[in-house]
Order: structure tokens, then sequence, then C-alpha cells
């Protein structure tokens, strides 16, 4: 039995040396792999320091679909306003007017089921078919390019840029809390409304829909 197990030991320990001894070597190491994905992490870790900074962190939330913390970064006023609306059966903020029946039928499948449906948790199943089937007001979901701070002072900020999925103008404004941290107010197209919460406008040319494949864990 001892000699069984000393050989088992020898055997995990060549495999552990092997595999040690690969995750070391060429460009395709451990470097490579930490640089291509981002850990979920908490409020508190999220860098809010800066407009530019929490603009960042909001498109990185869409582009690793990560919605719960994309929905973290929403500013309280914003998140009270969305709440609202959600409960008055209003979802003209979150998706497109297509999409809204769909959001509705999972919303219909899960009330009463595994889930509390507060805003957080609807804003998420709308973010989820709008990565689905293309009804994103701003698709952020393949992230921004020239992101630029255009205004700031204590109480507001302006970030424009351009969504990498379209082309299309996009808007963030931004606000500070409390704690020193900034925001999102709300985020449109040219053609959006800064009253319409957190999303507005209408692209002119749609985000596509997306092959999305379900992975249960």
């Amino acid at each position: 039995m001892r000699e069984s197990l000393r050989h088992w030991g020898t055997v995990l320990f060549a495999v552990s040396l092997g595999a040690a001894v690969l995750t070391g070597c060429g460009s395709d190491g451990p470097d490579t792999v930490e640089a291509t994905f981002t850990m979920p992490r908490t409020y508190e870790q999220l860098d809010l320091a800066s407009p530019e900074a929490t603009v960042d962190e909001f498109i990185s939330a869409f582009v690793r679909r990560d919605y719960v913390t994309a929905a973290l970064i929403l500013h309280p006023d914003t998140q009270r306003t969305m709440a609202a609306a959600i409960a008055a059966g209003d979802l003209s903020g979150l998706v497109t007017s297509g999409l809204e029946a769909a959001v509705v039928a999972r919303i219909a499948v899960e009330q009463g089921g595994d889930h509390v449906l507060e805003a957080g948790r609807v804003f998420e199943i709308a973010m989820e078919e709008a990565m689905a089937n293309g009804g994103f007001h701003v698709d952020l979901a393949s992230g921004a390019d020239g992101l630029t701070l255009r205004s700031s002072d204590q109480f507001t900020a302006v970030v424009d840029g351009i969504l990498a999925t379209n082309g299309n103008d996009v808007v963030f404004e931004l606000a500070p809390t409390t704690d020193g941290r900034w925001r999102i107010r709300s985020v449109r197209l040219a053609n959006g409304l800064p009253s319409q919460i957190p999303f507005s406008g209408t692209p002119s040319v749609m985000a596509p829909e997306r092959r999305i494949e379900s992975t249960d864990v």
C-alpha cells in the first residue's frame, strides 16, 4: 500500500512539474492569461475615482457581460428612477420598444421563482435579452473608442465616445456621490434625451443579434 502511494505521489509530482514548466514557457504564459481575463470584483474594488475611469469600468462590465456590476455603477438617482419606472411597468429606458415584450416574458417566468425581481435583476434580464436579440438603445457589448472627457466640474461630467459595434456617437453623463466616486447618470446616443434613464436614443444602425450560449454552473 505504501509503495502504491509512493508511486502515485511520484506521478502527481511529475505531472505538476510538467504543468508548471508549460505554464512558464513562451509568450502564452500566465501574464497573457491574466491580461485577457478580468476577475469579478466587488463595488469597493471598482475604479470610480474619475469620470474616465468610471466609464471604462462601465464599458468593461458590458464587454464581459457582467450586468450586475454595470448596475452598481449607475448613479443612485438613476437607480431610483429606473426602479420606479420598472415598478410602473415602463421598460423604455432599458431596451428598445421591440424587445420590451421579450423582457416582460422573462420577468413573468421568474416571478415567484428563484429570484427576487428587484431593479438590479430586471436590469440584468433586460441587458441579457438585448445582448441576444439586438435590443440595446446603446450597444456597449463590443466596447467604445475615442473616449474623451468633454467637460467636468464638482457636480457633473460628460464623456464622449464612439460605439465599436456600429460607429454611433455616445454620450455618458456622470455625477459624483457622497463618497467622492463618479457614477453613471445616463448614457445616450445623439438623438437621445437626458431625461430618459438610464439609456436613450435610437441607433441609426441597429445592434446585431448575437448567439449566446447558456452554461449551467
